[in-house]
């Protein structure tokens, strides 16, 4: 068992559709885990304050499966600086917050992980996060 809960931790045959999208703009849809493939370049007058980064999850059976699992999404900086955790399917980013994101680091990076509910199946699975995409400016 411990070994199908870190596979679900990154992306596998079932895996979730990743949907990113700045203010009404779909940036990127995603469905597999690929570094190179899966970056958005944005260009710093895209940047607005009153548009929002939204990043959500749609995810089929997975959980059922599995049974209760916690989901979170990180935002890392390229020298995996944590900026922002979430444990959630969906995450959304003020667009001012977003913006100082971009400004200063130039590239971020996010990223996926399921842990079981359970703290105790929790503390015995080796989590390994999955890419979801990065962001440049």
């Amino acid at each position: 068992m411990l070994l199908s809960l870190s596979i679900v931790a990154g992306f596998s045959q079932s895996a979730p559709a990743w949907t990113i999208r700045y203010g009404s703009k779909l940036l990127l849809k995603v469905t597999d885990e690929n570094p190179a493939k899966n970056t958005v370049q944005l260009n710093s007058r895209d940047l607005q304050k009153s548009k929002k980064l939204s990043i959500s999850c749609s995810e089929k059976g997975s959980d059922r499966r599995l049974g209760k699992m916690i989901r979170t999404i990180g935002i890392y900086t390229d020298d995996d600086q944590e900026l922002m955790r979430k444990e959630s399917g969906t995450i959304s980013i003020a667009g001012k917050e977003f913006e100082k994101m971009l400004t200063t680091y130039k590239s971020i990076n996010i990223f996926t992980w399921l842990l079981p509910a359970d703290p105790e199946q929790a503390a015995r699975v080796r989590v390994r996060r999955a890419h979801v995409c990065t962001i440049k400016i």
